[in-house]
This record gives structure tokens, C-alpha cells and sequence, in this order.
């Protein structure tokens, strides 16, 4: 049977909205890009309010961690009545029975809701995910390229520059850092052509 105390509500989170959700689901879209189209508005009413999606999803986490603190309060009303089983008379078992059932009916509505919620934030997200795929176009795919390009020469740089490190000057010359070679000098490999 399932105990809604065992349940952790930390475990449904908040889903990123806006630009976040852009880095988030991984659009391979530069997110610079996206801030650029939605800082530019042909109406200033549209840039004052979000998009619906983005505002359903935003009234979704709202509702989620209002459902967290709710949860957080049924439960303790669930310990305390425990609590109450054992030290109180008659009248009070009776309250704190009533009070337990109550509490489990409540939490396990509660961790109906969450799933549902969650459930829904998924299909907002894969809605999302099936928009930028259908409007993946050249311009889209020419900036991820520029952006794949632009990451693979920052690595080659940041490698190349970890070999050099690594060859450094000879030990015991004083010539810096250990493990780096001075300026002036050339390793021997680069004069070689290798």
C-alpha cells in the first residue's frame, strides 16, 4: 500500500521557463540568440507578457511549490496525530484517527496532483522540444555549426596549451612556473617541425 509519507515532493521540481528553458532542453540554438529575438518586440504589449506556454508553465511551478508547503503541513498534522495516538484518552485517539485520515487523504490528493503536474510540465516540454525541431531551419543549423566550431578551437587551444605546460622548462633552471616554459624560449619540437 502506498504510504504518501515515504513521498518526497522535492523530487517533482520547478521546470526552467524562458531562456533557461531553451539551455535546459538543449535546442543547440545559441541562447544569446533566443535573448536577441526576445528583447526585440513589433508590439509592446507582447513584450510585456510572456508567452501562454511559458505562462502555463510558470503557473505550474507556482502550483507545485504551493502543493510542497501544503504537503509539508499535512504531514505534520499526520506525525502530531501519531504522536496523540499513543499519549491521549479516548476522545483525543478518536480526534487524532480522524485527524490521520484525513491527513492521508489529503497527502495522497496531494501527490496525485504533483504527478499530474509534472506530468504536464513533460508534455509542455516535449511540445516545445517538437516546435524547435520543426522550426530548425538553415539560419539554426549555420549558428549551431559556428557554435560547434567555436567550441572545438577553444578546446584545441586549451590542449594545446596544456602541452605546452606539461614539456616546461628543464628542472632546476628558474625559468618560472614549474612545468612551464619562459616566453622567449621555443620547445625544441615546434623548431623541429614537429
Amino acid at each position: 500500500m502506498f504510504d504518501p509519507i515515504d513521498f518526497d515532493p522535492a523530487t517533482a521540481g520547478l521546470w526552467p521557463t524562458g531562456t533557461a528553458r531553451l539551455e535546459a532542453y538543449g535546442t543547440g540554438r545559441e541562447p544569446d540568440l533566443d535573448a536577441k529575438v526576445h528583447a526585440v518586440w513589433l508590439e509592446t504589449k507582447a513584450a510585456s507578457e510572456p508567452p501562454p506556454a511559458e505562462q502555463s508553465q510558470q503557473l505550474l511551478n507556482e502550483m507545485t511549490v504551493e502543493l510542497r508547503q501544503q504537503f509539508e503541513a499535512f504531514r505534520k498534522i499526520r506525525v502530531d496525530a501519531e504522536a496523540k495516538l499513543v499519549t491521549g484518552d479516548d476522545g483525543e485517539v478518536k480526534l487524532a484517527k480522524a485527524d490521520i485520515k484525513s491527513a492521508n487523504d489529503a497527502l495522497s490528493l496531494i501527490v496525485r496532483t504533483i504527478e499530474k503536474i509534472d506530468s504536464l510540465q513533460r508534455s509542455l516540454a516535449h511540445d516545445r522540444e517538437i516546435a524547435v525541431e520543426r522550426d530548425f531551419d538553415e539560419a539554426s543549423y549555420e549558428a549551431l555549426l559556428v557554435g560547434i566550431n567555436r567550441k572545438i578551437e577553444d578546446r584545441a587551444r586549451e590542449l594545446a596549451e596544456q602541452r605546452l605546460g606539461l614539456q616546461g622548462a628543464a628542472p632546476g633552471t628558474g625559468a618560472g612556473p614549474p612545468g612551464r616554459q619562459p616566453a622567449t624560449e621555443v620547445p625544441t619540437e615546434i623548431e623541429k617541425g614537429a
